[in-house]
């Protein structure tokens, strides 16, 4: 039997590579091949940008404009972008203030690419007063379901 130490790092080892691979099988193009570095792990800048990168956000923006053209409007909009698998999976894998790091990217991206000309007017619309009504009615009636 391995010494606890060694289990502990097998351990680690193992939690490290689970992540990856969850990560991978998002579809994301996401994973996370470091396998020297068994403490290697992506910040949310990276998991954004390479998700970016990767073409991830097309089809949620997508979807995106098409729930805002619907019957539900902006909080179809928001429901959308809240059962995105790579939202879900980042906030399992990270703390609260990099979840809403990454939501903030996530949000003002998809007003960029939208035709909002800069990243402050994005911002704008993320904290406005209707954006905020939606999105709360949003991830109330997903926690209801």
């Amino acid at each position: 039997m391995a010494s606890p130490i060694k289990q502990q790092k097998r351990a680690k080892r193992s939690a490290t590579k689970a992540k990856q691979n969850r990560v991978a099988r998002s579809g994301k193009a996401i994973a996370a091949t470091n396998t020297k570095d068994p403490d290697f792990e992506l910040t949310i800048d990276e998991v954004f940008e390479q998700a970016a990168e990767a073409g991830a956000y097309d089809k949620l923006f997508a979807d995106m404009n098409e729930a805002l053209q619907g019957e539900a409007g902006l909080v179809g909009l928001c429901a959308v972008f809240l059962q995105d698998s790579l939202l879900q999976l980042v906030v399992e894998s990270f703390d609260e203030e990099q979840a809403t790091d990454y939501i903030m990217a996530v949000l003002v991206s998809y007003r960029i690419a939208e035709g909002d000309p800069d990243e402050e007017t994005a911002i704008s619309w993320v904290e406005s007063e209707a954006f905020q009504i939606a999105y709360v009615a949003a991830s109330e009636a997903l926690a209801k379901t």
